[in-house]
């Protein structure tokens, strides 16, 4: 992502359908992607986030930094608004 806000990058949208838990590194992951893109004036939102996952965003705070949605159409069409 970091290579990308470079080239002037600024919408991101995290397809996490694939991703059934988190750890802290995963953790960190997401808050990094969201640092690098708002360093930038960008944003990242989530699309597709399991339960497991969910929570512990939701115990992390980081539900107020990191928007989620049902499906990456929804999160794609957040950005037109």
């Amino acid at each position: 992502m970091r290579a990308l806000t470079v080239q002037g990058r600024r919408a991101f949208v995290l397809n996490l359908a694939g991703v059934s838990s988190l750890d802290s590194h995963g953790l960190g992951d997401l808050v990094g992607a969201h640092q690098a893109a708002a360093a930038q004036g960008g944003v990242v939102k989530l699309a597709n986030v399991h339960e497991r996952v969910a929570h512990p965003l939701d115990i992390m705070n980081l539900s107020k930094i990191l928007e989620r949605f049902d499906s990456e159409d929804e999160a794609l069409r957040s950005f037109e608004s």
